[in-house]
Protein backbone atom coordinates (compact mmCIF):
# COMPACT_ATOMS: atom_id res chain seq x y z
CA UNK A 1 0.00 0.00 0.00
CA UNK A 2 1.27 4.13 -0.94
CA UNK A 3 1.53 6.15 1.82
CA UNK A 4 -1.43 8.34 1.01
CA UNK A 5 -4.25 8.41 -1.12
CA UNK A 6 -5.84 11.11 -3.49
CA UNK A 7 -8.33 12.27 -5.97
CA UNK A 8 -7.70 13.31 -9.50
CA UNK A 9 -6.51 17.12 -9.43
CA UNK A 10 -4.75 18.98 -11.29
CA UNK A 11 -2.71 21.26 -10.20
CA UNK A 12 -2.41 25.06 -11.84
CA UNK A 13 0.59 27.49 -13.09
CA UNK A 14 -0.02 31.51 -12.57
CA UNK A 15 0.17 31.95 -16.63
CA UNK A 16 -0.26 35.72 -16.32
CA UNK A 17 3.06 36.24 -13.90
CA UNK A 18 5.74 36.47 -16.38
CA UNK A 19 9.22 35.18 -16.20
CA UNK A 20 12.26 37.40 -16.60
CA UNK A 21 14.86 35.00 -17.04
CA UNK A 22 18.64 36.14 -16.23
CA UNK A 23 20.95 33.24 -17.96
CA UNK A 24 24.38 32.35 -15.80
CA UNK A 25 27.31 31.46 -18.80
CA UNK A 26 30.00 28.96 -17.33
CA UNK A 27 32.48 32.31 -17.48
CA UNK A 28 30.13 33.30 -14.97
CA UNK A 29 30.04 30.37 -13.24
CA UNK A 30 33.94 29.74 -13.20
CA UNK A 31 33.95 32.56 -11.06
CA UNK A 32 32.64 30.78 -8.01
CA UNK A 33 33.95 27.60 -8.69
CA UNK A 34 37.70 27.89 -9.83
CA UNK A 35 40.19 27.63 -7.41
CA UNK A 36 42.58 30.80 -6.36
CA UNK A 37 46.04 31.29 -5.00
CA UNK A 38 44.70 29.62 -1.25
CA UNK A 39 43.47 26.25 -3.23
CA UNK A 40 39.53 27.43 -2.66
CA UNK A 41 36.83 28.44 -4.81
CA UNK A 42 34.59 31.40 -3.87
CA UNK A 43 31.47 29.25 -3.31
CA UNK A 44 34.15 26.75 -0.68
CA UNK A 45 34.98 29.83 1.11
CA UNK A 46 31.21 31.12 1.12
CA UNK A 47 29.84 27.75 2.09
CA UNK A 48 32.83 27.48 4.62
CA UNK A 49 32.44 30.46 6.43
CA UNK A 50 28.78 31.22 6.16
CA UNK A 51 26.61 28.31 5.60
CA UNK A 52 26.90 26.91 9.27
CA UNK A 53 28.32 27.84 12.50
CA UNK A 54 29.82 31.03 13.17
CA UNK A 55 33.33 30.32 14.15
CA UNK A 56 34.36 32.53 17.72
CA UNK A 57 37.14 34.01 15.88
CA UNK A 58 34.82 35.17 13.05
CA UNK A 59 34.42 38.34 13.10
CA UNK A 60 32.97 39.84 9.52
CA UNK A 61 29.37 37.81 10.34
CA UNK A 62 26.68 38.68 12.78
CA UNK A 63 24.37 35.75 12.49
CA UNK A 64 25.48 32.40 14.41
CA UNK A 65 23.70 29.63 12.73
CA UNK A 66 23.51 29.76 9.34
CA UNK A 67 23.40 32.27 6.26
CA UNK A 68 21.32 35.54 6.51
CA UNK A 69 21.01 37.99 4.04
CA UNK A 70 22.71 40.80 5.81
CA UNK A 71 25.85 38.69 7.06
CA UNK A 72 26.12 37.67 2.94
CA UNK A 73 25.36 41.47 1.68
CA UNK A 74 27.25 43.20 4.01
CA UNK A 75 30.08 40.63 4.60
CA UNK A 76 30.43 37.54 2.15
CA UNK A 77 29.47 39.20 -1.29
CA UNK A 78 31.95 41.85 -1.07
CA UNK A 79 34.93 39.53 -0.71
CA UNK A 80 33.80 37.58 -3.91
CA UNK A 81 35.56 38.21 -7.17
CA UNK A 82 35.57 41.18 -8.43
CA UNK A 83 34.87 40.58 -12.12
CA UNK A 84 31.55 38.74 -10.71
CA UNK A 85 30.70 41.58 -8.59
CA UNK A 86 31.05 43.72 -11.73
CA UNK A 87 28.88 41.26 -14.11
CA UNK A 88 26.15 41.63 -11.20
CA UNK A 89 26.49 45.47 -10.97
CA UNK A 90 25.70 45.60 -14.54
CA UNK A 91 23.20 43.01 -14.76
CA UNK A 92 21.11 44.18 -11.64
CA UNK A 93 20.38 47.25 -13.76
CA UNK A 94 17.66 45.48 -16.08
CA UNK A 95 15.98 44.43 -12.83
CA UNK A 96 15.32 47.78 -12.53
CA UNK A 97 12.40 48.02 -15.32
CA UNK A 98 10.44 44.67 -14.03
CA UNK A 99 7.25 45.04 -12.44
CA UNK A 100 8.09 42.98 -9.04
CA UNK A 101 3.95 42.14 -8.72
CA UNK A 102 3.57 40.65 -12.24
CA UNK A 103 7.40 38.87 -13.07
CA UNK A 104 9.48 36.10 -11.41
CA UNK A 105 13.20 36.27 -11.85
CA UNK A 106 14.20 32.82 -12.93
CA UNK A 107 18.21 32.45 -12.71
CA UNK A 108 19.47 29.73 -15.19
CA UNK A 109 22.40 28.20 -13.60
CA UNK A 110 23.67 24.85 -12.87
CA UNK A 111 24.68 26.11 -9.39
CA UNK A 112 22.26 25.61 -7.30
CA UNK A 113 24.33 25.76 -4.02
CA UNK A 114 24.78 29.65 -4.60
CA UNK A 115 22.15 32.33 -2.69
CA UNK A 116 21.44 33.79 -6.13
CA UNK A 117 18.72 35.16 -4.45
CA UNK A 118 20.82 36.90 -1.83
CA UNK A 119 22.29 39.18 -4.71
CA UNK A 120 21.98 42.82 -3.82
CA UNK A 121 20.73 45.84 -5.52
CA UNK A 122 21.64 49.30 -5.78
CA UNK A 123 19.93 49.79 -1.94
CA UNK A 124 21.44 47.20 -0.46
CA UNK A 125 18.40 44.37 -0.29
CA UNK A 126 18.88 41.17 -1.72
CA UNK A 127 16.74 40.80 -4.59
CA UNK A 128 14.80 38.28 -3.30
CA UNK A 129 13.31 40.57 -1.08
CA UNK A 130 11.91 42.60 -3.96
CA UNK A 131 11.34 40.25 -6.70
CA UNK A 132 9.85 36.17 -6.69
CA UNK A 133 13.51 34.32 -7.13
CA UNK A 134 13.78 30.74 -8.35
CA UNK A 135 16.69 28.99 -10.16
CA UNK A 136 16.85 26.33 -12.66
CA UNK A 137 19.01 24.58 -14.83
CA UNK A 138 17.10 25.25 -17.85
CA UNK A 139 14.39 27.77 -19.24
CA UNK A 140 12.04 24.92 -20.11
CA UNK A 141 9.72 23.56 -17.45
CA UNK A 142 7.92 20.14 -17.68
CA UNK A 143 4.45 21.01 -18.86
CA UNK A 144 2.74 17.67 -16.97
CA UNK A 145 1.48 17.62 -13.66
CA UNK A 146 0.89 15.54 -10.77
CA UNK A 147 -2.86 14.72 -11.86
CA UNK A 148 -3.79 14.45 -8.07
CA UNK A 149 -4.15 16.02 -4.59
CA UNK A 150 -2.19 13.86 -2.42
CA UNK A 151 -0.20 15.30 0.58
CA UNK A 152 2.79 13.46 2.02
CA UNK A 153 3.86 14.81 4.99
CA UNK A 154 7.29 12.85 6.73
CA UNK A 155 9.52 13.08 9.57
CA UNK A 156 13.14 12.07 9.44
CA UNK A 157 15.02 11.01 12.79
CA UNK A 158 14.75 13.51 15.40
CA UNK A 159 16.26 14.45 18.41
CA UNK A 160 13.75 14.74 20.64
CA UNK A 161 9.62 15.00 21.17
CA UNK A 162 10.27 18.48 21.03
CA UNK A 163 11.27 18.83 17.70
CA UNK A 164 7.52 19.83 16.83
CA UNK A 165 6.62 22.41 19.49
CA UNK A 166 10.14 24.09 19.02
CA UNK A 167 10.93 24.15 15.55
CA UNK A 168 6.69 24.32 14.57
CA UNK A 169 6.37 21.45 12.52
CA UNK A 170 3.02 20.54 14.80
CA UNK A 171 1.90 23.80 13.18
CA UNK A 172 2.50 23.52 9.61
CA UNK A 173 0.86 20.23 9.17
CA UNK A 174 -2.37 21.98 11.36
CA UNK A 175 -2.25 24.33 9.21
CA UNK A 176 -2.11 22.66 5.93
CA UNK A 177 -4.77 20.09 6.55
CA UNK A 178 -7.28 21.58 9.03
CA UNK A 179 -10.48 23.20 7.91
CA UNK A 180 -12.57 22.59 5.19
CA UNK A 181 -10.01 23.97 2.98
CA UNK A 182 -6.65 22.85 3.02
CA UNK A 183 -4.02 21.22 0.52
CA UNK A 184 -4.62 16.94 1.34
CA UNK A 185 -8.00 17.56 -0.34
CA UNK A 186 -7.64 19.98 -2.92
CA UNK A 187 -9.68 17.80 -5.34
CA UNK A 188 -12.80 18.26 -2.63
CA UNK A 189 -14.69 15.92 -0.74
CA UNK A 190 -17.48 15.26 -3.19
CA UNK A 191 -14.79 13.41 -5.38
CA UNK A 192 -14.29 11.12 -2.98
CA UNK A 193 -16.73 8.03 -2.35
CA UNK A 194 -17.47 7.49 1.33
CA UNK A 195 -16.00 4.11 1.52
CA UNK A 196 -12.00 5.59 0.61
CA UNK A 197 -12.86 8.29 3.14
CA UNK A 198 -10.31 6.50 5.31
CA UNK A 199 -8.03 6.07 3.16
CA UNK A 200 -7.80 9.73 2.12
CA UNK A 201 -7.57 10.61 5.58
CA UNK A 202 -4.22 8.15 6.37
CA UNK A 203 -0.96 9.78 6.46
CA UNK A 204 -1.70 13.47 6.18
CA UNK A 205 -0.58 14.20 10.04
CA UNK A 206 2.97 13.31 9.23
CA UNK A 207 4.95 9.41 8.68
CA UNK A 208 8.29 8.76 9.76
CA UNK A 209 10.02 8.42 6.83
CA UNK A 210 11.98 4.81 7.08
CA UNK A 211 12.25 4.12 3.43
CA UNK A 212 12.39 5.55 0.26
CA UNK A 213 9.44 3.39 -0.80
CA UNK A 214 7.81 5.43 1.63
CA UNK A 215 7.14 8.26 -1.03
CA UNK A 216 4.07 7.22 -3.11
CA UNK A 217 0.61 8.03 -3.66
CA UNK A 218 -2.72 5.67 -4.94
CA UNK A 219 -5.34 7.80 -6.66
CA UNK A 220 -8.83 6.97 -6.81
CA UNK A 221 -9.70 4.88 -9.50
CA UNK A 222 -6.20 3.89 -10.69
CA UNK A 223 -6.04 0.18 -9.66
CA UNK A 224 -4.24 0.43 -6.81
CA UNK A 225 -0.90 1.62 -8.61
CA UNK A 226 1.68 3.70 -7.31
CA UNK A 227 2.28 7.52 -8.13
CA UNK A 228 4.34 10.36 -6.99
CA UNK A 229 2.43 12.26 -4.23
CA UNK A 230 1.61 15.74 -5.78
CA UNK A 231 3.13 17.56 -2.33
CA UNK A 232 5.84 15.91 -0.40
CA UNK A 233 6.90 17.80 2.70
CA UNK A 234 9.91 16.54 4.49
CA UNK A 235 11.06 17.05 7.95
CA UNK A 236 14.18 16.45 10.19
CA UNK A 237 18.24 16.51 9.73
CA UNK A 238 20.08 16.26 6.36
CA UNK A 239 23.30 16.60 4.72
CA UNK A 240 24.69 17.31 1.49
CA UNK A 241 24.24 13.88 0.48
CA UNK A 242 21.16 12.49 2.07
CA UNK A 243 18.41 12.77 4.78
CA UNK A 244 18.84 11.22 8.31
CA UNK A 245 16.15 8.79 8.74
CA UNK A 246 14.97 6.05 11.33
CA UNK A 247 14.39 3.19 9.61
CA UNK A 248 15.02 -0.61 11.07
CA UNK A 249 16.92 -1.46 8.84
CA UNK A 250 18.23 2.22 7.24
CA UNK A 251 19.41 5.05 9.10
CA UNK A 252 20.37 7.50 6.14
CA UNK A 253 18.30 7.86 2.60
CA UNK A 254 20.93 9.14 0.18
CA UNK A 255 20.01 11.95 -2.70
CA UNK A 256 21.09 9.07 -5.43
CA UNK A 257 18.52 6.93 -3.67
CA UNK A 258 15.94 9.70 -3.91
CA UNK A 259 16.76 10.29 -7.53
CA UNK A 260 16.79 6.82 -8.58
CA UNK A 261 13.30 6.23 -6.90
CA UNK A 262 11.76 9.50 -8.25
CA UNK A 263 13.03 7.94 -11.85
CA UNK A 264 11.32 4.84 -11.18
CA UNK A 265 7.74 5.65 -9.99
CA UNK A 266 4.75 6.80 -12.48
CA UNK A 267 4.37 10.73 -12.21
CA UNK A 268 6.10 14.05 -11.05
CA UNK A 269 5.55 15.64 -7.34
CA UNK A 270 4.45 19.20 -7.91
CA UNK A 271 5.71 20.85 -4.86
CA UNK A 272 8.56 19.19 -2.79
CA UNK A 273 9.21 21.08 0.22
CA UNK A 274 12.78 20.15 2.09
CA UNK A 275 13.40 21.13 6.05
CA UNK A 276 15.96 19.74 6.58
CA UNK A 277 19.98 21.04 6.78
CA UNK A 278 21.72 21.25 3.38
CA UNK A 279 18.75 20.25 0.98
CA UNK A 280 19.43 22.40 -1.55
CA UNK A 281 23.59 21.21 -1.39
CA UNK A 282 21.13 17.82 -1.40
CA UNK A 283 19.47 18.15 -4.89
CA UNK A 284 22.30 19.83 -6.13
CA UNK A 285 24.42 16.95 -5.47
CA UNK A 286 22.63 14.99 -6.75
CA UNK A 287 21.02 16.50 -10.12
CA UNK A 288 17.13 15.70 -9.01
CA UNK A 289 16.25 18.74 -10.50
CA UNK A 290 17.96 17.69 -13.77
CA UNK A 291 15.02 14.71 -13.35
CA UNK A 292 12.37 16.19 -14.23
CA UNK A 293 10.56 14.45 -11.88
CA UNK A 294 9.78 17.58 -9.47
CA UNK A 295 8.18 20.51 -10.90
CA UNK A 296 9.06 23.45 -8.23
CA UNK A 297 11.39 22.57 -4.54
CA UNK A 298 11.55 24.69 -1.69
CA UNK A 299 14.47 24.04 0.56
CA UNK A 300 17.71 25.21 2.79
CA UNK A 301 21.01 26.27 1.70
CA UNK A 302 23.42 25.23 4.61
CA UNK A 303 22.40 24.52 8.47
CA UNK A 304 18.50 25.10 8.68
CA UNK A 305 18.32 27.82 10.64
CA UNK A 306 16.86 26.68 13.47
CA UNK A 307 15.43 29.20 15.61
CA UNK A 308 12.00 30.64 15.40
CA UNK A 309 12.00 33.11 12.21
CA UNK A 310 11.99 29.76 10.38
CA UNK A 311 8.31 29.30 12.10
CA UNK A 312 7.52 33.07 11.00
CA UNK A 313 8.76 32.22 7.62
CA UNK A 314 6.82 28.91 6.72
CA UNK A 315 3.96 29.93 8.66
CA UNK A 316 3.81 32.99 6.11
CA UNK A 317 4.37 30.80 3.14
CA UNK A 318 2.18 28.06 3.86
CA UNK A 319 -0.93 31.02 4.65
CA UNK A 320 -0.55 32.33 1.28
CA UNK A 321 -0.27 29.21 -0.38
CA UNK A 322 -3.46 28.65 1.03
CA UNK A 323 -4.86 32.13 -0.17
CA UNK A 324 -3.85 30.72 -3.88
CA UNK A 325 -0.91 33.01 -4.34
CA UNK A 326 2.01 31.13 -6.60
CA UNK A 327 4.74 30.09 -5.03
CA UNK A 328 7.31 31.80 -6.13
CA UNK A 329 4.82 35.11 -4.52
CA UNK A 330 4.07 33.32 -1.40
CA UNK A 331 8.23 32.69 -0.78
CA UNK A 332 8.86 36.25 -1.82
CA UNK A 333 6.20 38.27 0.02
CA UNK A 334 7.74 36.31 3.35
CA UNK A 335 11.31 37.08 2.96
CA UNK A 336 10.13 40.05 2.90
CA UNK A 337 8.61 40.37 5.66
CA UNK A 338 11.61 38.74 7.39
CA UNK A 339 14.27 41.15 9.07
CA UNK A 340 17.27 40.73 6.95
CA UNK A 341 19.36 39.59 9.90
CA UNK A 342 16.95 36.99 11.08
CA UNK A 343 18.17 33.57 10.58
CA UNK A 344 16.10 32.43 7.92
CA UNK A 345 16.20 35.35 5.89
CA UNK A 346 19.18 34.01 3.79
CA UNK A 347 19.37 29.79 3.40
CA UNK A 348 15.82 29.09 2.50
CA UNK A 349 15.78 28.99 -1.55
CA UNK A 350 13.16 28.33 -3.95
CA UNK A 351 13.95 25.71 -7.52
CA UNK A 352 12.27 25.10 -10.64
CA UNK A 353 8.37 26.59 -11.96
CA UNK A 354 7.76 29.91 -9.30
CA UNK A 355 4.49 30.09 -11.14
CA UNK A 356 2.80 26.92 -9.63
CA UNK A 357 -0.27 27.79 -7.54
CA UNK A 358 -1.00 24.74 -5.27
CA UNK A 359 -5.05 26.04 -4.01
CA UNK A 360 -7.10 27.64 -5.72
Amino acid sequence: MASVFGVEHKTKLALDEDIFFINIDDKIENLLIAFDEDDETDLEWLQSNYYGKKSPTQEERENKIGLSEYDFVNYAYPKLHHDFRNWWNKKSIECNHIDPLKTHILFITNLYNFPWALLPLKNGAAIGRKFSVSCSHSKLFQNINANNDSLLMTNGKLDSDCFDTILGSDLKRKLAVNGPASLWNRGGYGSVPKNQYPKKAMGIMGLNLQSVSQITAEISGKDNRKFLPSIWIHEGHGHDSGLEIDGESQLFLRGKEILNHLNSVEGIIDFCWLSSCHSIELVHNSRIMQSEKVKTLLGHLGIGDEDGSVVAFEMLVLERIMRGYSVGRAFQLAKSALDPMMSASGSFTLLGDPRLVLFS
